[in-house]
């Protein structure tokens, strides 16, 4: 249908006043419109996984990995987004057995309420046909019910009347019998010339051990019955779980497939790890076969050694500083000169001994025979150049024996 210019000029201003959301935040929710299950969301992430999405992505980054690699980064983000959509099918696998799982017990309760309503209709109708009851579980506790309650009514009667009309009634229609005026039959008759009037206690007690029988017995068929209806509950809620329907298959198979997308962007990214680690054990075997840097540390090495070497001085004194493993307590530092004077009862003067003066740091033993002098540290210690070339020449050594290893191998 044509239209005429000015049609069209409106046509087109409408048009500029809906050209969508204009902020970011109803971008994203635009971005969505499609979204339903997120089972297959490659691109787009679920508004309501945006910070699951960004709490993956910090954590299941590479520790060494660079900021500006992409190819590690789509890998990442790749890992990331299959891990959501294995979420998602997860998660709506549980939400299907649930609602599986509900539909199933109700469905079973539902089938034995059936079955229990159309037997105490039959029961009703006609009381000698309780096989219905007996099928079933509410059956028997109905049954179990009302024996006990004829049971109860038959113990409190007076032993010396007649039984009561209604329990003489609910007796007889537990047993089969028919109570109305225009039925008689034998067995009908044999009751009511029994129990219809006078009631010895032998009759009694007979009359109540056989409604106990009975309510034992119904109470025994109440568990089989009872087991054979879980276990047909548990086949039941087995087949539910196991969700064969082609929707629950093709759920199960889009987690199977992206647990396994998964599992190969976490390969691609231990592959650029492990890249990056050679690369590094590549760069230290090159800086050590390196000449400068060889030297570099063989220079630190003597360092440290020469730090351990040299002594700590201790505080100062007038003949110079004292060691720091000098003790006041064995070791003095003095300046001393022994008296020229004859000994007693000779006439030989004894040899005057030396001044003694100590260097700065020198060690003295007093003993009964006189100080005893014990040379500096400093002397026990090694020239540094020739401790400098003795590790260079333990360092060519040990790289000697590995070529020979390596060429043996």
């Amino acid at each position: 249908m044509a239209c005429s210019p000015e049609m069209a000029e409106s046509n087109q201003r409408n048009a500029q006043k809906s050209t969508g959301p204009k902020t970011e935040a109803g971008k994203a929710r635009s971005r969505c419109n499609a979204l339903k299950k997120g089972t297959h969301c490659k691109k787009v992430v679920p508004l309501d996984q945006t910070s699951l999405f960004e709490t993956r992505m910090r954590n299941w980054a590479n520790s060494d990995a660079p900021a500006d690699d992409d190819r590690e980064r789509r890998a990442l983000k790749s890992a990331v987004m299959a891990s959501l959509r294995s979420d998602n099918g997860s998660h709506l696998l549980c939400m299907r057995s649930d609602k599986r799982h509900v539909r199933a017990v109700a469905r079973h309760e539902r089938k034995i309420q059936d079955a229990f309503d159309a037997a105490l209709k039959a029961f009703e109708e006609d009381p000698t046909k309780t096989a219905a009851l007996e099928a079933t579980s509410l059956g028997c506790e109905m049954l179990i019910e009302r024996w006990r309650e004829a049971l109860n009514g038959l113990q409190e009667a007076d032993p010396n009347q007649p039984l009561p009309p209604d329990v003489f009634a609910q007796i007889a229609g537990l047993l089969g019998l028919r109570a109305q005026v225009n039925d008689y039959g034998p067995a009908w008759k044999a009751f009511q010339s029994t129990y219809g009037g006078m009631v010895s206690l032998d009759e009694r007690q007979a009359m109540i051990t056989l409604m106990e029988g009975r309510i034992a017995e119904y109470e025994e068929k109440g568990e089989e019955v009872g087991e054979k209806e879980n276990e047909a509950l548990e086949e039941a809620l087995a087949r539910a779980h196991a969700d064969d329907t082609p929707t629950g298959r093709r759920l199960r198979a889009d987690v199977d497939k992206a647990d396994r997308q998964m599992k190969s962007f976490f390969a691609v990214l231990d592959k650029f790890r492990d890249a990056r680690q050679r690369e590094a054990r590549q760069r230290d075997r090159a800086a050590a076969t390196d000449p400068a840097t060889s030297n570099k540390r063989h220079v630190a090495a003597l360092q440290g050694v020469i730090s351990l070497m040299r002594p700590e001085a201790g505080p100062k004194t007038e003949n110079g500083p004292v060691l720091a493993t000098q003790t006041p307590e064995t070791r003095t530092v003095v300046a001393a000169a022994t008296s020229a004077s004859p000994a007693h009862g000779t006439i030989q003067p004894v040899i005057p001994q030396s001044t003694q003066v100590p260097q700065s740091g020198q060690l003295i033993y007093s003993t009964k025979y006189g100080p005893v002098h014990t040379p500096r540290e400093n002397s026990h210690r090694s020239d540094p150049d020739d401790v400098r070339a003795e590790l260079r020449g333990m360092g060519h050594k040990n790289m000697a024996d590995k070529k020979r290893k390596r060429h043996r191998r």
